[in-house]
């Protein structure tokens, strides 16, 4: 097989990659991992919902969270 061609098969793929997974690529690659292979976070146990609880209610005087385009 050629080096050539096997590049530009790969490289014709067609590639998504989203703005979650760019933040998850610089901040964590773990959680990259995570995420990319469909796995969350269990929603019903109460010690997701008390983190949920905290990350609202802290640091309520500082801007925690950006948007981007409306979309990110």
């Amino acid at each position: 097989m050629d080096v050539e061609t096997d590049t530009g098969a790969l490289l014709s793929k067609e590639m998504f990659v989203s703005g979650t997974q760019v933040n998850y690529f610089i901040i964590c690659k773990t959680k990259l991992w995570l995420f990319s292979h469909f796995v969350t976070m269990e929603q019903s146990s109460d010690l997701v919902s008390y983190g949920k609880l905290v990350h609202e209610t802290s640091y309520g005087e500082k801007k925690k969270e950006i948007v981007i385009d409306d979309r990110i």
